[in-house]
């Protein structure tokens, strides 16, 4: 009774047909249609990440890098719940658990070359460090995560140290080479730079 004497003005609109209006926001082909990773199995994940890893590449290759990062951000979450998941670890068969692993270092690293493509490198340090913490040894990362470095500029120690362990693995990888000569230049600039603010300390 309260709440129909609050409401007393609806009554007016007894009866009276309501119009709605809709805007339409987007278009999408049939099966396009991305869940959110709760709405799924974890079989469905593990699934699912094949799918859009494949989706984060066919756009990385468009040169779409914001929208491929997106796809690779979102498979790896994925992964990271079904590595968190015991249920995951006890259901699924051993080459499963094993390609999770695989899924979840090549997302990151892809993730990592988009991010370097925007000019953004903190994060692509970020993945290319988790891909190390588990894999040591990973040419990729160590490459990525080296590039990253010496064009953040301030970490060109760090930058060498990853490029010469990469020099140590396989010192004919393409691509090396001209890396190691911007960290050459680099240093040779930032060697200048100090000279010059140090004898103009000097001389005043």
């Amino acid at each position: 009774m309260r709440d129909m004497q609050e409401n007393s003005d609806l009554f007016r609109y007894q009866g009276i047909p309501l119009v709605f209006e809709f805007e339409m926001l987007e278009v999408q082909e049939p099966g396009s249609f991305q869940r959110e990773a709760w709405e799924l199995t974890n079989e469905e994940k593990f699934a699912e990440v094949a799918i859009v890893k494949d989706q984060g590449n066919a756009l990385f290759k468009e040169a779409r890098y914001d929208a491929a990062c997106e796809k690779y951000a979102f498979a790896i979450g994925l992964t990271e719940a079904l590595l968190a998941s015991t249920q995951w670890e006890a259901s699924a068969a051993p080459d499963q658990l094993t390609q999770t692993d695989e899924f979840n270092l090549s997302l990151r690293l892809n993730y990592a070359a988009g991010k370097i493509k925007l000019l953004d490198y903190e994060p692509a340090i970020a993945q290319c460090t988790e891909v190390l913490r588990k894999d040591k040894a990973n040419q990729k990362a160590l490459f990525r995560r080296g590039q990253a470095y010496l064009r953040v500029g301030r970490d060109l120690e760090l930058a060498q140290k990853d490029l010469d362990a990469l020099a140590a693995l396989n010192p004919s990888l393409p691509d090396l080479k001209a890396e190691q000569k911007l960290l050459q230049e680099k240093q040779r600039a930032a060697r200048e730079k100090e000279k010059k603010m140090f004898g103009d300390m000097f001389n005043r």
